[in-house]
Parts: C-alpha cells; structure tokens; sequence
C-alpha cells in the first residue's frame, strides 16, 4: 500500500526531484495514484500535489 510514509521513504531514498519525475510518469500505476489521492497527495486529473509532496 501506498501512502504518505512510503512516499517519505522514496523521497528520503531517491530525492524529491527523481520521486516528483517517477509520480509524473505516463507509466506510474492509476491504482497507486488513486491510493495516493485519498491523502490528497494527487488531484482527480491524476497530477501530484507538488506542494504537499514537497513538503514531506
């Protein structure tokens, strides 16, 4: 499952600007984002809240 702490762990791991490349990929899962969604870490267009991720 995806939510904000594995999100933290990414970031920690691959930085933010290479996490923010991989959640704006055409090939990042719908399934992930929607999980993602529900803690307002993405819009319902499916586009990562920057602000909110950056602040992680």
């Amino acid at each position: 499952m995806y939510d904000k702490d594995a999100l933290k762990r990414m970031i920690s791991k691959k930085g933010l600007k290479e996490t923010l490349r991989l959640l704006n990929s055409p090939d990042f899962p719908e399934a992930i984002k929607n999980e993602l969604a529900k803690e307002n870490l993405f819009d319902k267009k499916g586009i990562p809240n920057v602000k909110l991720i950056s602040s992680l």
